[in-house]
C-alpha cells in the first residue's frame, strides 16, 4: 500500500481532473474509493493510443461500486480492442486490497509506530527534536 505513495499518487495528483471527471458515484467505503482511484491510474497509465472509447472506459469505471468483494465487470465497448480490454480487466480484478481505513487508523492511532518509523525514512523525515534550531535553543543558557 505504501508503495504507491511513489507510484500512482503522483499521477493521480497529475491527473486529478481526468479522474475526477470520471468518478460519478460515490462509493460506500474509503477502502473502495481508495481502490477505485487507483484502479483508474493505472488504467489511465496502461491506455493504448488506437483505444477510441478510453473515455467511456474510464466512465464505467468510475461508475462501479468498488467497495464490495465482486469483480468489476467491464461489458466490451466496440470502440476498444479485445487485448486492451483483456489488459483493463486484469488490472481492474487484479485482487488487490488497499486496506486505506486501516493503514490511516493505525498512522493517527501512535506517532512512535513502526509504520511512523518506515514513512520517515521513506521521506527522510528529520525527527523535530534533531532540528538544527531546536538543539540551538535547547543550549542556550
Amino acid at each position: 500500500m505504501i508503495g504507491h505513495a511513489g507510484k500512482e499518487i503522483p499521477g493521480v495528483m497529475l491527473n486529478a481532473y481526468t479522474h475526477l471527471n470520471a468518478i460519478r458515484e460515490a462509493e460506500g467505503t474509503e477502502d473502495g474509493f481508495y481502490k477505485k482511484v487507483i484502479v483508474l491510474e493505472k488504467v489511465y497509465d496502461e491506455r493504448v493510443t488506437e483505444d477510441a472509447d478510453m473515455d467511456g472506459i474510464m466512465s464505467t469505471l468510475g461508475r462501479s461500486d468498488f467497495s464490495s468483494s465482486k469483480p468489476v465487470l467491464l461489458a466490451s465497448n466496440p470502440g476498444v480492442s479485445g487485448i486492451s480490454i483483456k489488459k483493463i480487466d486484469r488490472i481492474v480484478n487484479s485482487g488487490q486490497l488497499y486496506p486505506f481505513s486501516r493503514l490511516k487508523n493505525t498512522l493517527f492511532g501512535s506517532l512512535d509506530g513502526p509504520e511512523h518509523d518506515f514513512l520517515r525514512a521513506l521521506f527522510y523525515e528529520v525527527p523535530y527534536e534533531q532540528h538544527q534550531y531546536v538543539q540551538l535553543f535547547s543550549n542556550l543558557p
